[in-house]
């Protein structure tokens, strides 16, 4: 994610059509995503252990939440660079402000009563709203395309 992260820019910048450098951009992302994603899944327990100790090896029961949470962070990437370079950075700060009451909110209402799942349910949604707008403002934008 860092790497194309830090890639994409430069390339979007100088390329003419910065859909195209968007599309393998992304698909960069969803092989690399798969692949860590298979890793996770057999290697979750270790992986926690060896990062964070044997204390909270625990935490690999809410691996498929944290693949979620992944995934969306994963997928914003291309829109949420489109948005920065092409619409405005302003309106990518205001929505990731956005996306973060929603996140806050999520917290107070969810966490007392579901603990850990609510926390992470709370930064899904608030990461999936952020993905929405970013979309909304790309498509807008005439940069991104759902359908071809």
């Amino acid at each position: 994610v860092v790497v194309i992260s830090i890639i994409l820019p430069p390339r979007l910048r100088i390329s003419e059509n910065p859909r195209v450098a968007g599309m393998y951009s992304q698909f960069i992302l969803v092989a690399s995503f798969l692949l860590i994603c298979g890793l996770y899944t057999f290697y979750d327990h270790q992986i926690i252990s060896l990062v964070f100790t044997e204390k909270f090896s625990h935490l690999s029961e809410f691996s498929t939440l944290i693949m979620v949470v992944l995934a969306l962070k994963y997928l914003q990437i291309v829109p949420g660079t489109f948005v920065t370079f092409y619409v405005s950075q302003k309106i990518r700060a205001k929505s990731i402000l956005f996306a973060a009451v929603v996140m806050v909110a999520g917290f107070i209402l969810l966490t007392p009563s579901y603990g850990l799942i609510g926390a992470l349910i709370s930064l899904i949604a608030s990461n999936f709203f952020l993905l929405l707008l970013y979309v909304r403002f790309s498509i807008n934008s005439k940069l991104l395309r759902i359908f071809p």
